[in-house]
């Protein structure tokens, strides 16, 4: 059984994509903006440590997955 399981580096399909959703979602852009600034810099080794700094975080199948508006709401 393995508890640990390390994940490829970040990929971010590209910033420009994270604009326009900043631009369809009112109040997303910091939180986005925050939430990249940070991920692009990280690097994780295993969910246990994305959620200390992205509480919300979840494996979804081979991706990690940020709930970008619940932490527009702390930010």
């Amino acid at each position: 059984m393995r508890l640990m399981v390390v994940r490829p580096v970040l990929y971010v399909i590209s910033r420009k994509k994270l604009l326009e959703a900043a631009n369809e979602h009112a109040g997303l852009g910091g939180p986005l903006d925050i939430w990249y600034r940070i991920a692009r810099r990280a690097r994780w080794s295993s969910l246990m440590e994305v959620r200390q700094v992205f509480p919300s975080a979840d494996a979804v199948g081979k991706f990690t997955v940020f709930n970008i508006k619940s932490f527009a709401c702390c930010s």
